[in-house]
C-alpha cells in the first residue's frame, strides 16, 4: 500500500465501504465453503445414523447459543477508543458465555435425546 503524504486526502467513504463489502462478502463465502467441505467430509466418514445424531446435535447447539450471544463482538467494533481493557471485559464475557453455554448443553443434553428418540 502507498504511503500517503500527510496533507493528503483520505480516501473517499464509498471507497472504503466498497472495499469493507468486499471483504465481508468474500469471508462469508469463505466460511461457507468451509462448511461445506465440513459437511462432505463427515457424510463420508459417518454412517448415515451417526451423521444424523451429528445434525441433532447441531441443531441443539446452534439453538442454545442464541440465549447466550450478547453482541459483545458488535460493541466493540463500534466503539472506535477501545483499549486493552475493553478487549479483556470482552474476553472474559465471552469465556463466561462459553462455560454457561457448556452447562446448558450438558443439562439439556438428555432432554434433546428423549426429544429426538434417540439414546445415543
Amino acid at each position: 500500500m502507498p504511503e500517503q503524504k500527510p496533507n493528503a486526502a483520505p480516501p473517499p467513504l464509498r471507497n472504503i465501504l466498497l472495499a469493507g463489502s468486499l471483504w465481508m462478502i468474500g469471508l462469508r463465502w469463505v466460511l461457507r465453503l468451509l462448511g461445506v467441505a465440513n459437511i462432505a467430509i463427515l457424510a463420508r466418514l459417518l454412517t448415515p445414523g451417526d451423521f444424523g445424531v451429528v445434525a441433532m446435535a447441531t441443531a441443539v447447539v446452534g439453538f442454545s447459543r442464541v440465549f447466550f450471544e450478547l453482541g459483545v463482538d458488535y460493541a466493540l467494533i463500534r466503539k472506535n477508543d477501545a483499549t486493552a481493557m475493553h478487549f479483556n471485559a470482552a474476553w472474559t464475557i465471552r469465556l463466561i458465555q462459553s462455560i454457561c453455554l457448556a452447562y446448558l448443553l450438558i443439562f439439556i443434553a438428555p432432554y434433546a435425546s428423549t426429544y429426538y428418540e434417540d439414546p445415543r
